[in-house]
């Protein structure tokens, strides 16, 4: 077992060299550093004008914003535990994180912006959780975002034994955070490092803080996101372990940056482009100082002498197809035309749904990171409370103090996103509408329109059906809304009145032998709503038509007459 030590850290990051390589190399695409054209030999090539083309960082802003739009809900469920239980201890979670967004907003940080740009660039979320108390303050949960290309870490026997975190920091703050004397100079290497037992901290090799804990178990939270390759290598695999968005077109934006290099280096030669001399001296002959061709000029000069333009090669062929080549591979390892806007034609609603269904590789991985981090630092919550007996915690003005007593049972807690955009709700209601005839209601809100909460939406669309079915239910409801409405508004509690006299009407007829209007209403409701104008499912099929009224039969008519009367005598 590797214990915990300045030098173990530093020969764990010496195993992780590989892997902290390959995060640099996706940094520097997400930041767009300056592209430099180079040789065979490695050498940068001179008189070229360097383009850096914005595509991976574009590409990066999309993913991010697209996870970034996703609704978090946090479940807690298990068997020995009711749901009222589950319900505190999810507001007990949801209150730790409300928490801990108040505190990071000072330091301008939101932990789900950082968590996303990390499993996004890094490919991997980390985070030290622990709870402080300042002089006789009450404690406080500390969660402090880790960027893991600065971790070090070391598992044995399934689980984390120790982890640290290397940091460039200024000396004073140092000094004044660790009581230490002058460190020199005005910034310094910092490790922090936790294990199970105990929180150590170096300055170079230098031991300048040192604490024990009881914990038992080390508080950092680290999820992978579950791309790329497992497979063990030297490295022991770290360096394609949590891959990020650029794995599969890591080396493909360098080739982009190369092509517009080249392109715009031969469009900048064709103003001015390279001549050719000739004159007795040959090679020996003084330079010129100035470009020897004007727009429109016309020169004379000896025969067998003068300069003309160099030949340079015709490369325009070549360079579309490399091009079109280029980019269609690109956007098979990112994203398609359709989530960047560009498209210009339309498209049916299976089309829709397989173009959004490629970008569920590249999306979900994320959100399956998310949900592991999440779950992690919720189970640090716990124990936390476990450890102090009772918590304060919540957004400011909103605290609220949550015991220990009130946690315990055997459950488990987990993470849901559901993402949403427009362009998907149109595949996925159009697949919803073909699938009627085949699937039930419920697995078609839950696998095919994947709504965040099926079951209030049944109870929602019962509610509805419920007051087709009888009109009689949705006169009450529209009385009681408008007497609510009726405080702000007197011409409110007029409409209360004249819907609760039609109530009062509705309910009389009921009393009355023979058929009543309501029984055609009944069957009328009853029957399955068909779409209208509904987005096409497969390219030339045409929308479902409007539904046609058949008209009503003589004995309809006749019925529809005597209730009339009947009413009027009422």
């Amino acid at each position: 077992m590797i214990e915990l030590s300045v030098d173990s850290i530093r020969s764990v990051q010496k195993t992780l060299s590989s892997l902290y390589t390959r995060m640099d190399e996706d940094k520097s695409l997400y930041l767009l550093d300056k592209f430099i054209l180079k040789d065979w030999k490695g050498k940068e090539v001179s008189h070229v004008h360097n383009i850096t083309l914005n595509a991976p960082a574009v590409y990066a802003d999309q993913v991010k914003g697209h996870l970034g739009t996703a609704d978090q809900q946090v479940i807690v469920e298990g068997d020995g535990i009711s749901g009222r239980e589950a319900r505190k201890v999810e507001e007990f979670i949801e209150a730790c994180l409300a928490d801990i967004d108040c505190r990071l907003d000072q330091e301008g940080i939101s932990l789900m912006a950082y968590a996303i740009e990390q499993s996004c660039i890094r490919g991997r979320i980390v985070a030290r959780c622990v709870v402080r108390q300042e002089d006789n303050d009450a404690p406080f949960i500390e969660l402090s975002p880790w960027d893991s290309r600065y971790m070090a870490y070391y598992f044995a026997d399934h689980s984390m034994r120790w982890g640290s975190y290397t940091t460039e920091r200024e000396a004073g703050d140092i000094e004044e955070q660790y009581d230490v004397g002058s460190l020199g100079g005005s910034q310094a290497t910092v490790i922090d490092a936790w294990d199970r037992n105990v929180n150590k901290v170096w300055v170079g090799n230098r031991e300048i803080f040192s604490q024990t804990h009881s914990l038992g178990w080390v508080p950092i939270a680290l999820a992978f996101v579950p791309t790329g390759s497992m497979l063990i290598d030297e490295d022991g695999g770290q360096k394609y372990k949590g891959e990020s968005v650029y794995y599969l077109c890591r080396t493909l934006f360098p080739e982009l940056n190369k092509l517009a290099t080249v392109l715009q280096t031969l469009t900048m030669r064709a103003i001015r482009p390279p001549a050719e001399r000739k004159s007795q001296e040959g090679e020996n002959a003084a330079p010129l100082d100035e470009y020897p061709f004007d727009e429109a000029a016309v020169y004379n000069v000896d025969i067998g002498g003068g300069i003309t333009p160099a030949q340079l090669p015709d490369i325009q062929q070549a360079t579309r197809l490399w091009y079109s080549i280029l980019e269609s591979y690109i956007q098979r390892g990112t994203l398609s035309t359709i989530d960047y806007g560009n498209l210009t034609f339309p498209l049916s609603g299976s089309a829709i749904a397989a173009l959004m269904a490629t970008n569920e590789p590249l999306f979900w991985p994320r959100l399956q990171a998310l949900s592991m981090f999440y779950r992690q630092i919720s189970r640090m919550f716990l124990k936390w409370l476990n450890i102090y007996g009772e918590l304060e915690v919540g957004e400011e003005g909103h605290k609220r103090l949550f015991r220990a007593s009130d946690m315990q049972g055997n459950y488990t807690i987990k993470f849901k996103y559901f993402t949403k955009s427009p362009l998907e709700d149109i595949g996925r209601f159009s697949m919803a509408t073909q699938a009627q005839p085949f699937l039930d209601e419920d697995t078609i809100r839950r696998e095919i329109l994947r709504v965040r909460d099926p079951d209030a939406i049944k109870a929602k669309r019962d509610a509805d059906m419920a007051a087709k079915i009888d009109p009689a239910i949705a006169l009450i409801r529209l009385v009681h809304s408008l007497i609510d409405e009726a405080a702000n508004d007197d011409y409110k509690d007029i409409e209360a009145r004249l819907a609760f006299d039609r109530l009062k009407a509705l309910m009389m007829q009921r009393h009355q032998p023979g058929p009543t209007p309501l029984d055609q209403q009944i069957g009328d409701a009853a029957k399955p709503p068909q779409a209208q104008g509904a987005l096409p499912m497969f390219p030339g099929q045409a929308g479902a038509p409007a539904q046609q009224q058949e008209p009503p039969t003589r004995q309809q008519l006749q019925e529809e007459d005597n209730e009339q009367t009947n009413t009027q005598r009422s």
